[in-house]
This record gives structure tokens, C-alpha cells and sequence, in this order.
């Protein structure tokens, strides 16, 4: 009889058929046997020495591997294979093997026999040694949290290249649950149980600070010890204080601010493309791109009454040496609300003097355009910017006095002003009004804040005409005003993501939504004293250290985030530190390095003792020694363009010795949490 052929295909299907339900009867058979850890419970548990003999023989017989590598059902033998192969590649001398062997030794095997209760500890330490060898034995994340949780806080900077004031920041923002951010160089235990971070920025520092030689680099240093700096003696002895060196934001050829880089984080590109789609669906008018106190008083703005709404005794210390100057009162007047406004200024003894202003309405009609004579003899004309000579003022009659009255008389109160980089000019005319929009604020430099874009450039990137063109006939004003007109009509058509990145995003913004309040104690602040005790984000106005140092410890138990910046270390030693150095009026004001330093450590202690468990305190130079950059930036800002270009060239390795100084920056963190027993 002739047997009939089966297709080649039909026999293949049936012996995958097959393979198939040996597999599933395998797949069935190990996970109805108890595993190793099954096992091992039941032991542990048990008080019947027959059945512990019975236990112990099938752990003896075993295979742990392929018990434990089935995690969840599955009907693939390759998937099986597969763990298997994933789980034998990760074996140590220390993972499970180690475990299988000591618990196959004839000593355990006897202990077990012998005294449950000893085998059951035998057991345990052998799970807790395997456990700790590395991540061949799985250990859930939770587990692993609440384990680290009893151990004490530690940083430790591993070696390498040094940390940056990005590892600082985003090293804060991890403490209050943002998961987003790796520290390739810093090393923390028990991250989780930080629950307060108070940041004192404190440019100035230098080495013999922090017990190395004077003189020598942060950066060259493996070791700091805390013990020889008195910054740190009215501490504990017994704490732990991690000292390192820390890079300033720049590049070999600039120096970028520390401090507005450690308060703004970089947006992901998923978190500016929500960002800029939240924004570019809301039309928007004038009133959207008035300036907000905050940045008028950090932008160094005269602060007029109506902006903080407060008394006399509140605006004081932030006009301070404002005699002279004049606020804007209401009234009613025909034509348009909304000028833009520019000045000019020549150099004298005594600073930079008003010598022409120009005003033009929201129409581009010039409204105002007058030469004014100079309150002092005139040092340099800045011909090149300002467009001023002396033969244009030789025969102006115009006084200071009278330009000023004649602003006040055609801008009310309730008016707008629009200026690029406003302050200077309001300054110049020592006039202080509160409704502001500056060009240099609505639109952002391509390098992002708190650089300032240059109104020539703003006009030749989005309106398509140059200005500013004659290096010897200097600036119009007229002009200018145009130009800054022109650019806010164009915001307000294009909304408010036009002309900015969308690229940062203030640290204390992001804590917000992380539901930890932040409070910054510096003298840039709009107020001295806190608003709403219920916002998540506050601020007070402090002109001195010791304001600081004390702000924070008598809202300590308020705020979850602080940040305070010191000056008098930087003061004492002649550092240069923008705009924050305004209000020092006299050398008397300018405390010793030795009180500045006094004032630091004390201002710590009592941080310390007012600080609950769980809180991480940093102090940060931010930059290195910028002095010599400084100067050198001083002495290239009073050349003309062409000249400044040709000497910096010049000056090439000169000042990028100087920057790699201003970078050379330090850290110290410690934490204020029940130390262990000696």
C-alpha cells in the first residue's frame, strides 16, 4: 500500500506544532515548580525538621538560574532562552552562584539541620551579601529607596573634570522630585531625604579661604580641607563638609553671569515647543510687554511710586541718591498714549550728561527734538555713538532742567514709554515712570539672557533696514526711537513668541511646579519684605550680608528653596559685580575681608543650627578672580570699534588667561542631619 507523502510544508507546521507544546509543557512544568526564593521562605518559616530536611535536599538539587528566570507567563521557549541567557551573562563571584555554593556547603547544610532559627540567619546574610554584589539580583526601586533612606546624606565629587554650577542646579532641582537630570561627577546618598537646599552665592572666595595656598587654582586641588578654613570653624568638627572646585559658565573667549546662570535651566526641546504653543495662541496687546518690577529693579530702572504701590519709607533704599529726580504725574491730553523715547549722552567729570532727547508718538510723528546744554564741562562728546559735537551745542540755550519739565508736561502717568535698554535714558533724564516696555527686554539675544540684544541688530534682523550706520556722525536719536516703535508694532502682530527662543526656565518657576516654594534674599529684589506668605515664589530686598544671612534663617521653616547673594567678600576685594555694587556710595560702606568673612561664617552657624534634618546647604563662588578680566574689558570698552577689534586680537592670550582665572570657581556642601554616634 502506497503511504501517502506529506507535504514538506504540512510536516514543518506539525514539528513546530510539536515544539511548540513541549515548550508550553516545559514552560508549564518550571513555573509549577517552587522557586529557589519559594524555597527558601518556606524554610524559613518552617519548624518541621522533616520537612526542612526536605527542603534543603531539593535546594540542594536546584538550578536557581532557571527557577527565578521566569518572571511572568510566556508561551516562547526562545523568550525563555533568552532570560536564561541574559541571567547566566550576568553572573559574579559574587551574585547567585556564590549564594547556590555556600548554601550547598556541608557547614550551612548541618547549621540549617541543626537550629532553624540559626539557618533562617545564615539564610538572610547570604541574600543581603548577594543583594549588595551589583544588579544581577533585581531589587525594586521602591525597596532600594527605603534601604538608601537609612543611610546618612553624602555628596562626593568623584574625580575627573570639576563640577559645573549646571551639576549644582540640577542636583537641586532632583531633591524636590525632578528625575530628569544625571550628575556625572557628583555622587549622592540618600538624595531623597534632602527637603530643604539653601544656597548662598558668594563671589570673592578665594583660595586661603578654604585653607590652600594663596594664589594657587580651585581646580588644582584634590584636596580641601575644611578644617583649616575659618569660614567653617563655629561648625561641628564632626561634619562632613565636601569642598570642590567648580567651573563658571563662559568660553575661552567670554564669561557669562554665574548667578542668572544657576537660576535658569535650559528648556528641553519638547518643553519650548509646549511653551511655544501655549503662547502663540493668545493675541496680545501693549499692556502684555510692559515690563514687570521685578525686571526694572534688576535692570537697575528709577522705580517710580505707582509701580510698588508703597510708601515713601519702601522706595528709599531702592532710589537711593534720587534727590534729583522727578516722577511723572496723571493728566488728561489729546493724541497718542504710547511714545518711544531716546537720549543721547556725552561724558563729563562727573559721569555721562543729557545732551539731546527725541520723542516720537505711536504714529512716527516727532512730538519732541531738542539739543540740551550739559549740566558739567564736557570730557568726551562720544561722537562716534552719540552724533554730538561740540559745534552742535556751542549755541544751545536748552537747560536740563527745562528738557525734563517739557517730558513730564507731554507724558502722563498712564502713558507708555518705549526706550532700548530704558534705563539709561530714564537715568539720564532723571525721570521715573512705571508703565515701560524695552525693546532690549521683548526681544531675547541670540545667546539667550541676561544678554541684551543691540537695537542695530534688532532692526536689521526683523525689519530689514540698518541703523546706526555712520561711525563719524554717530547715533540720531530720532532714529532710534523709530526703530524701537517699529519693533514693539511688530511683537504685538507677530505675539509674544516672536523674537524669542523660549530657550530657559527660572529654577524657582520650576520648583513651583515641583510644589516647593523658593525665596531669593538679594538687594535686586522688588521688595524687603514678603508679599503674599502664601506664594510659592517670594523675595526680599537686601542690601547688606548680614540682611541676607538673617532673612533666611527667620524664614527657614517658610521656604523649601533659598538662594542668597553675598557681596562682601567681592566688595573687600575689589571684584567687579555688575550692577549689584550701585548702592555702595563710599569706601566706608566696603566692609574688610576679614568682617565680610566673619560675617559669612557666623551667618552659616546660625543657618545650621535653624535648619530642621534634611537640609543641604551651598556656599559657591559662582566665578573665580575676575579682576584682571575685568579690567581688561574696561580698557577694551574705551576704544572705538575698529581699535577695540585690532587690540583684542592682540590681547588674544592675555585675555584668555584671564577668563580661564574668572572660571576657576569653588563649592563647599555639608548637611544638617543627626550625625552617627563616634
Amino acid at each position: 500500500m502506497d503511504v501517502p507523502t506529506i507535504p514538506k510544508d504540512a510536516e514543518k507546521g506539525d514539528n513546530e506544532l510539536s515544539s511548540k507544546n513541549e515548550n508550553l509543557a516545559e514552560l508549564q512544568s518550571i513555573q509549577e515548580t517552587p522557586s529557589f526564593s519559594d524555597r527558601v521562605a518556606r524554610l524559613s518559616i518552617s519548624k518541621d525538621s522533616e520537612m526542612n530536611k526536605k527542603i534543603i535536599s531539593e535546594l540542594k538539587h536546584s538550578n536557581r538560574f532557571e527557577d527565578q528566570c521566569i518572571d511572568s507567563p510566556s508561551g516562547s521557549t526562545a523568550i525563555v532562552e533568552k532570560r536564561r541567557r541574559r541571567r547566566s551573562s550576568a553572573q559574579s563571584s559574587c551574585g547567585p552562584d556564590k549564594e547556590m555554593r555556600d548554601l550547598n556547603s556541608s557547614n550551612h547544610l548541618n547549621t540549617l539541620l541543626q537550629s532553624p532559627q540559626e539557618g533562617q540567619q545564615i539564610i538572610k546574610s547570604s541574600q543581603d551579601e548577594s543583594a549588595s554584589c551589583g544588579p544581577e539580583v533585581p531589587v525594586s526601586l521602591k525597596k532600594r529607596r527605603k534601604k538608601e533612606a537609612l543611610k546618612p546624606i553624602s555628596l562626593e565629587k568623584l574625580p575627573g573634570k570639576p563640577a559645573t554650577l549646571k551639576d549644582l542646579r540640577d542636583s537641586t532641582l532632583a531633591c524636590f522630585g525632578d528625575d530628569s537630570f544625571c550628575f556625572p561627577v557628583l555622587k549622592f546618598t540618600n538624595l531623597r531625604s534632602i527637603k530643604k537646599v539653601v544656597v548662598l552665592f558668594t563671589p570673592g572666595l578665594q583660595a586661603q579661604d578654604f585653607g590652600i595656598t594663596n594664589g594657587s587654582k580651585f581646580n588644582e586641588n584634590d584636596h580641601f580641607d575644611a578644617s583649616k578654613s575659618k569660614l567653617f570653624e563655629r561648625l561641628n568638627p564632626r561634619l562632613k563638609i565636601e569642598i570642590f572646585p567648580v567651573t563658571a559658565p563662559g568660553s575661552k573667549n567670554s564669561l557669562y553671569p554665574a548667578y542668572n546662570h544657576f537660576l535658569n535651566k535650559l528648556l528641553s526641546k519638547r518643553d519650548r515647543k509646549i511653551r511655544k504653543e501655549e503662547l502663540s495662541h493668545k493675541k496680545i496687546t501693549i499692556n502684555d510687554l510692559l515690563m514687570s518690577l521685578d525686571d526694572m529693579i534688576e535692570k537697575n530702572f528709577p522705580i517710580h511710586p505707582r509701580t510698588l504701590n508703597a510708601t515713601e519709607a519702601l522706595l528709599e533704599p531702592l532710589n537711593e541718591g534720587q534727590n534729583a529726580y522727578l516722577d511723572t504725574k496723571k493728566f488728561d491730553h489729546d493724541g497718542s498714549h504710547i511714545f518711544a523715547l531716546d537720549c543721547e549722552m556725552c561724558l563729563s567729570a562727573h559721569g555721562h550728561v543729557l545732551t539731546r532727547v527725541s520723542m516720537v508718538d505711536f504714529d512716527m510723528n516727532v512730538i519732541y527734538d531738542e539739543l540740551v546744554k550739559p549740566e558739567a564741562p564736557i570730557t568726551d562728546y562720544l561722537t562716534r555713538y552719540s552724533g554730538i559735537t561740540e559745534e552742535k551745542l556751542s549755541n544751545v540755550t536748552k537747560t536740563f532742567e527745562e528738557a525734563q519739565r517739557d517730558i513730564l508736561n507731554l507724558v502722563s502717568e498712564d502713558d507708555i514709554l518705549i526706550g532700548h535698554s530704558f534705563e539709561n535714558d530714564l537715568n539720564a533724564l532723571k525721570i521715573r515712570h512705571p508703565n515701560i516696555v524695552d525693546t532690549s527686554v521683548i526681544y531675547e539675544h541670540k545667546a539667550g539672557p541676561p544678554f541684551r540684544p543691540a537695537l542695530r541688530n534688532l532692526t536689521s534682523t526683523y525689519l530689514n533696514y540698518n541703523i546706526q550706520t555712520g561711525e563719524k556722525v554717530g547715533h540720531d536719536s530720532v532714529e532710534d526711537a523709530k526703530a524701537c516703535m517699529d519693533l514693539v508694532k511688530l511683537k504685538i502682530v507677530n505675539g509674544l513668541t516672536f523674537g524669542i527662543s523660549l530657550s530657559t526656565e527660572n529654577i524657582c518657576e520650576r520648583l513651583s511646579s515641583l510644589g516647593a516654594r523658593s525665596l531669593r534674599l538679594n538687594e535686586n529684589a522688588c521688595r524687603n519684605q514678603i508679599s503674599n506668605p502664601n506664594s510659592m515664589e517670594a523675595s526680599i530686598r537686601c542690601v547688606t550680608d548680614k540682611e541676607v544671612l538673617d532673612g533666611i534663617v527667620n524664614h527657614i521653616s517658610e521656604y523649601d528653596f533659598f538662594i542668597g547673594r553675598l557681596k562682601g567678600p567681592a566688595l573687600a576685594r575689589g571684584y567687579v559685580y555688575g550692577s549689584s555694587m550701585r548702592h555702595v556710595a563710599s569706601p566706608l560702606e566696603i566692609p574688610s575681608a576679614s568682617d565680610a568673612l566673619d560675617t559669612l561664617a557666623l551667618g552659616m552657624e546660625e543657618i545650621y543650627s535653624a535648619s530642621s534634618d534634611g537640609t543641604m546647604i551651598v556656599l559657591m563662588s559662582g566665578n573665580g578672580d575676575t579682576r584682571e578680566y575685568s579690567q581688561l574689558m574696561a580698557d577694551l570698552d574705551a576704544l572705538d570699534r575698529e581699535t577695540k577689534t585690532k587690540v583684542r586680537q592682540e590681547k588674544a592670550h592675555e585675555l584668555e588667561a584671564a577668563i580661564n582665572k574668572a572660571r576657576d570657581g569653588v563649592a563647599a556642601v555639608f548637611f544638617k542631619q543627626n550625625l552617627p554616634p563616634e
